[in-house]
């Protein structure tokens, strides 16, 4: 039997999707398992998939992750800088037994240790997105708060809207250096 390991982390609404994933899986014959926030796992075992709680512990009963979230302009910067990519380290080393013994990773948008444990354990790897705002077309950019001035560009179309987007995430880039040292201490580019 073909084992397939979620890995996604968030709240009900990146977590919920994921489930009715791993139950059409199993229903097709699939082993599943799920790692997620401590947090969600005993919700998931009620669903009746075996789960583990990996990486970040994102509590969404957490007052302060909660204004964290709703804080349109800093929040994102904030979510990622303290909560997700210092966490890095800990979701490879919690996760990477599970991917030794499965045969497919699916992982959410907060997943991005993910790829490097896909890697470490030679197991292919998928990204399921949910959200729009994760699709940052050429064609038709996203609206986000933090920063309105994209969605009115829309008119530079798909020969400069990449070189923006670039641009705006040489900025975030410096966010994900704890993953970046994760990687480099495995030897991995």
């Amino acid at each position: 039997m073909k084992r397939v390991l979620l890995l996604n982390f968030g709240s009900l609404g990146d977590i919920h999707p994921f489930v009715g994933i791993g139950l059409a899986l199993k229903k097709t014959g699939f082993d599943v398992i799920f790692g997620t926030n401590a947090s969600h796992v005993p919700r998931i075992q009620q669903a009746g998939i075996e789960a583990f709680g990996v990486g970040p512990d994102l509590r969404p009963d957490d007052p302060e992750l909660i204004r964290i979230v709703m804080d349109s302009r800093r929040g994102p910067e904030i979510l990622h800088k303290k909560y997700i990519f210092p966490s890095a380290e800990k979701g490879i080393e919690d996760s990477l037994p599970l991917a030794q013994k499965s045969d497919l990773i699916i992982t959410g948008m907060l997943g991005y240790f993910v790829p490097t444990v896909a890697e470490l354990a030679k197991v292919p790897c998928s990204m399921g997105m949910l959200a729009p705002l994760a699709y940052w077309s050429a064609y038709d950019p996203p609206e986000i708060p933090a920063i309105p001035f994209i969605r009115p560009l829309k008119f530079l179309g798909p020969s400069l809207l990449p070189k923006l987007y670039a641009a705006l995430f040489s900025v975030s880039n410096s966010w994900a250096e704890p993953l970046q040292e994760s990687r480099k201490k495995r030897g991995l580019p």
